[in-house]
């Protein structure tokens, strides 16, 4: 069965990168510290941040957000049997900012790994998309 991001709200697109580029990937992620989460990779990890301005990822985006989009957050979670945590649905709602601008619509405010992040406007949420590997 086939789903369309503008219709369904979701989109599975197999094959999105070679193999080689994939095992180039978890090379790299290898270097990371031994925990279950990482926020921040694009500034950890050069491959990923390479791969988040590439056009194979962008390219997938920019027909529904335009030729101007650019990646905001990098996580990676390596949920393995002995490091595994429920979470149940949820819908993110805080951005990660460069820093605390105090604006009308715009919180509440937390910092997580020392990044402040905000509950923008619903605006700003329904103008972003979450890319996900399995």
């Amino acid at each position: 069965m086939a789903y369309s991001l503008a219709e369904d709200g979701f989109e599975i697109i197999p094959s999105v990168l070679p193999e080689r580029e994939i095992e180039a990937l978890r090379t790299a992620l290898a270097t990371l510290k031994v925990t279950p989460g990482h926020r921040n990779l694009m500034q950890q990890v050069p491959a990923v941040a390479a791969l988040a301005v590439s056009s194979q990822l962008l390219g997938l985006l920019e027909e529904t957000l335009g030729s101007e989009c650019f990646p905001v957050r990098s996580i990676f979670f390596d949920k393995t049997p002995e490091a595994n945590w429920l979470v149940p649905w949820h819908q993110d709602l805080s951005i990660a900012v460069k820093e605390r601008v105090d604006l009308p619509g715009y919180g509440p405010w937390s910092t997580k790994e020392g990044i402040p992040h905000v509950q923008p406007p619903a605006e700003i949420l329904e103008a972003m998309v979450t890319l996900r590997s399995p």
